[in-house]
């Protein structure tokens, strides 16, 4: 056994700092971020045009445009809020369980869309099948490309 207070007060006390300069903490959320629309222009979508694509379905070509993800992303974050038997609240810890496809891309953003809120996904396969978030409620509905 060793004598932990005599190795503490051995140990020199400095503050080291960086000659790098600090980087800039955000304060907005990622999708604040992503998605934000100039009230002077919004067919632009985070410095983009609104019916620029934002995510493409390798599989199936099913294409989403920035606007349709806002959109989708902004429908199940109300969904997710406003459910009548179970209301997702701040600090609730939701599960989304689908293929893996564009459907969970709306989940992150969806369940990531105020301030301070935080989400995790993680693809617990690797693979084709599901991917596991931290939103539950059924695949949203994404139109077919034509």
């Amino acid at each position: 056994m060793y004598n932990s207070t005599i190795i503490e007060s051995s140990i020199p006390k400095i503050i080291y700092t960086s000659p790098v300069p600090s980087v800039p903490v955000l304060t907005t959320s990622i999708f604040s971020r992503l998605f934000f629309s100039p009230p002077n222009d919004p067919d632009t979508i985070g410095g983009y045009p609104a019916s620029a694509s934002a995510f493409i379905d390798f599989d199936s070509g099913t294409t989403l445009t920035r606007a349709q993800t806002k959109h989708l992303a902004l429908s199940l974050a109300y969904g997710l809020r406003n459910h009548p038997t179970a209301p997702a609240r701040r600090g609730d810890v939701i599960m989304f369980y689908a293929p893996n496809s564009l459907s969970w891309p709306i989940a992150l953003f969806a369940s990531g869309q105020s301030e301070n809120s935080s989400s995790s996904c993680s693809n617990i396969s690797l693979l084709k099948p599901p991917l596991a978030c931290d939103v539950l409620l059924p695949t949203p509905h994404i139109p077919q490309r034509s």
